[in-house]
């Protein structure tokens, strides 16, 4: 625990720095910046440290895209007496969508409300919007309770403090040509023109139509085993780029696909930079096979993922996030109110899967003194299910498998 809070309140850059004074080598061990969304010099050293352990084995994708993640959830949860709603059904007029807020009654939470007025009861409420959404809208301050209205400031105090992460544009590219015709790989490259990467990113924030630009690029096609045999013939990409909100914040009222000529064009100054500059410069076979792009703003992410200013990874990673307080937590001081998502552990799909768990743990009651004292978790128990549905012939869902001729 001590050691863990003493390394984790330091930044990335402060721990490298004093492992070696060599720059070149200090800015290859901290190129991985990109996947947590901050500079090495704000970002915390274990945020860091995770993402650069988590790939020493390895990168693993779905096969089928991460599409198959959903299509495989959405039928266990309907399965066990769930529903997967996504928005109500007559559309408002003011164009919300879902949920507008988290009913508490008698001192509890008790379900969500609907922008469109209904109300959806239920015995416990788990929060995947995020702190943001969670703590600035889901939560209505006049509702608060008087035992938990401290925990609710001090929540919103921190997610002030520590802010929103990083946000990007990106270019989603698809072409004509296989992934060997065209020389693709399935490792990703990120590009950094310089290696001083505060200085790198504040030069492209000031000027980003002429500034060098740093970039992502991965090739979806070159990772999934499934993609030459559900698209033959065809190939994709996606490339982005660090963005600064701003740029795009006088258009953030405009409704989607809207947004007029002069967003328009700076969406193209965008999309052939990363065409000219990215792809076509790491690979030249592409040049030509491009049919379709489409780009993607912060304001993109603010319509699609309910996101506030373009966050793609939630809280931003800085050392405070990580503070021996523990405010980041499944479980509220609010009865039968429960977080979870990337902001309750750490940043991106890993963190995000954990954070489920840990939830899970929390909503059934897990992590008593005799679970800890002997090793009992849920994991586990799911695997020890597994094995006795597999002897009694069922499947793991505990129905009688299907005989097959």
């Amino acid at each position: 625990g001590k050691r863990f809070f003493e390394m984790s309140s330091k930044t990335a850059l402060e721990v490298v720095a004093s492992l070696t004074p060599d720059l070149d080598l200090q800015a290859a061990l901290l190129g991985q910046f990109g996947d947590t969304g901050q500079t090495p010099s704000t970002e915390s050293f274990f945020m860091h440290a995770s993402v650069a352990n988590h790939y020493f084995s390895g990168g693993w994708y779905p096969r089928g895209g991460s599409s198959t993640i959903a299509r495989g959830i959405v039928p266990v949860i309907e399965r066990t007496g769930g529903r997967v709603l996504v928005g109500p059904r007559a559309q408002p007029k003011d164009g919300k969508r879902g949920v507008s807020q988290i009913l508490i009654e008698n001192g509890r939470a008790a379900g969500v409300q609907m922008f469109n007025g209904d109300k959806i009861y239920a015995k416990k409420v788990i929060s995947a919007a995020g702190v943001f959404n969670t703590y600035k809208k889901l939560l209505v301050e006049s509702t608060i309770p008087s035992f938990f209205k401290q925990e609710y400031l001090t929540a919103r105090s921190k997610i002030d403090k520590i802010g929103h992460s990083c946000s990007f544009v990106y270019l989603f590219v698809g072409m004509e040509g296989t992934v060997e015709s065209l020389g693709l790989r399935s490792s990703n490259i990120w590009v950094w023109p310089d290696r001083d990467y505060d200085k790198m990113i504040n030069a492209f924030y000031e000027d980003p139509e002429k500034a060098d630009m740093p970039m992502f690029l991965g090739f979806p096609c070159a990772k999934d085993s499934t993609w030459s045999t559900r698209f033959p013939g065809k190939a994709n990409a996606v490339i982005l780029a660090m963005c600064k909100y701003d740029w795009f914040d006088e258009w953030k009222d405009q409704p989607q696909g809207k947004r007029g000529e002069k967003y328009d064009k700076l969406k193209l100054m965008f999309e052939n930079r990363i065409l000219e500059e990215g792809l076509y410069k790491y690979y030249p076979k592409t040049r030509g096979t491009v049919k379709h792009t489409s780009v993607g703003s912060s304001l993109t992410f603010n319509h699609f993922l309910n996101s506030e200013r373009g966050e793609v990874y939630g809280l931003e990673a800085h050392p405070e996030r990580f503070a021996p307080e523990d405010w980041l937590r499944p479980e509220s001081s609010l009865p039968d109110l429960f977080l979870t998502g990337q902001d309750v552990t750490t940043l991106g799909v890993t963190g995000a899967l954990m954070s489920g768990i840990l939830t899970a743990h929390s909503v059934l009651g897990y992590g008593n003194p005799m679970d800890i004292m002997s090793g009992r978790n849920l994991v586990e128990d799911i695997w020890h299910l597994d094995a006795k549905f597999a002897e009694q012939g069922k499947d793991r869902y505990g129905q009688p498998k299907s005989k097959t001729a």
